[in-house]
């Protein structure tokens, strides 16, 4: 038996997560009793053993967009350089729009790529003034890029933001290459984990609590798309409040330019002819 097909059922398997304990904060822990989020809440699981083990082994289900997503709330999309995740979140932003008429907000969106968006959609140039009932899209990199304070600072900020994000009505979308900068907060606090395709060394050099979640994620797209095929149309999507995994197609947005893929490149450099 092919064991990438049948994850969790194979002694082979390279990623065994047995009697693994997850931690999650300094002073919260998933044990095999149930996962403890930073806010307190505790989600049983049915099955005896690893809470993270009996997910990580649920076949992955299709999910379309408004099912794999809050309307409010927070995601995390994760994945490669070049494998989509400004695409993707554009076009939650674009069918969030065209569904629920909500607006758009891009955080530290360069000014020379401004006509590539929709009128719709607003940049900002801090989170404060990011806007209400809108979905809001952040990107790591154009964070490092934009700001000269520490990474412990932003995220300060970002968590504030995050818990501010249900009063504002906004969906966040944060985007970054993988959670080794992230503060473990956001992931614990997010909604869904939204994944393009990762790498090998995605896998190797991950923080040790999200490592068993990206390997799962990689068999899943070599067992999906071969490694040479595009897989920028896939994400696999991890719902962090029904412990649910699935597959979700995205296309590109009606006013994608392929020049929209390039445009963290060109944060640092209106922020230097400012400075």
């Amino acid at each position: 038996m092919d064991h990438t097909m049948f994850y969790g059922t194979c002694s082979k398997s390279p990623w065994n997560t047995k009697n693994l304990t997850l931690p999650l904060c300094q002073c919260h822990t998933a044990t095999i009793a149930g996962v403890y989020s930073s806010r307190g809440r505790k989600e049983t699981m049915t099955n005896n053993g690893s809470p993270l083990k009996n997910v990580l082994s649920a076949p992955p289900v299709k999910l379309q967009l408004f099912k794999a997503l809050p309307k409010i709330g927070v995601a995390v999309v994760l994945g490669c350089r070049g494998e989509g995740k400004t695409a993707l979140a554009l076009r939650i932003m674009e069918s969030y729009h065209k569904r629920y008429g909500m607006g758009g907000d891009f955080l530290y969106f360069p000014r020379s790529l401004a006509r590539a968006l929709p009128k719709w959609v607003k940049r900002s140039n801090s989170k404060e003034k990011m806007s209400f009932n809108s979905v809001c899209i952040v990107d790591e990199a154009a964070q490092e890029a934009h700001s000269r304070r520490s990474q412990s600072a932003e995220n300060i900020e970002m968590e504030e933001l995050v818990g501010l994000s249900r009063q504002r009505k906004q969906l966040i979308l944060y985007l970054t290459h993988h959670s080794r900068k992230l503060d473990l907060n956001l992931i614990i606090d997010s909604d869904v984990l939204l994944y393009k395709r990762p790498s090998e060394a995605h896998y190797l050099f991950e923080r040790s609590e999200v490592q068993p979640i990206t390997r799962k994620v990689l068999d899943e797209f070599n067992a999906k798309v071969p490694p040479r095929a595009k897989s920028q149309p896939w994400t696999f999507v991890i719902n962090l409040h029904h412990l649910q995994l699935g597959w979700m197609q995205n296309p590109l947005p009606s006013f994608w330019a392929d020049r929209l893929s390039t445009w963290v490149g060109l944060v640092g450099k209106e922020k230097a002819k400012k400075g």
